[in-house]
């Protein structure tokens, strides 16, 4: 009986302890102050003439390296990503809005690098557009 007892202790001081050193891990922490290494946005719209745009601004002295990520709202499938490479104190600018065909698309006029290439402007002519549909 006093094996029985130790046995059945043993285990749940195990169990205890394997639930007990659990802690929560938070993946992404969101400064409060809106700058940080990730953004976190819910919602874009491109209906009824609705225009959403983005800055992404690159304040540190380093090169970056961006990955945009677009998900359809249904099943959060993912509708377009690319790269955009951002030298020191550089900003980036791009419109969601409805192309030609009424369709999503994402714009800009700026020539940071990008990966696809499609997704910067090429030309050298001010005002320049790319613009890529999902």
């Amino acid at each position: 009986m006093f094996k029985k007892n130790k046995v059945a202790i043993s285990v749940a001081a195990g169990i205890l302890g394997i639930v007990g050193g659990i802690t929560s891990v938070q993946a992404v922490h969101v400064n409060p102050e809106g700058t940080g290494q990730v953004l976190l946005f819910p919602y874009f719209n491109a209906q009824e003439g609705y225009v959403t745009n983005i800055n992404l601004v690159n304040s540190t002295d380093k090169t970056k390296a961006v990955r945009i990520r677009f998900n359809e709202g249904k099943t959060s499938k993912d509708v377009l990503d690319f790269n955009i490479y951002m030298s020191p104190q550089d900003v980036w600018t791009g419109s969601i809005k409805k192309d030609a065909n009424g369709v999503g698309s994402i714009s800009t006029t700026d020539r940071s690098c990008t990966y696809p290439e499609e997704m910067a402007a090429t030309c050298a002519d001010p005002g320049c557009e790319s613009e890529q549909s999902f």
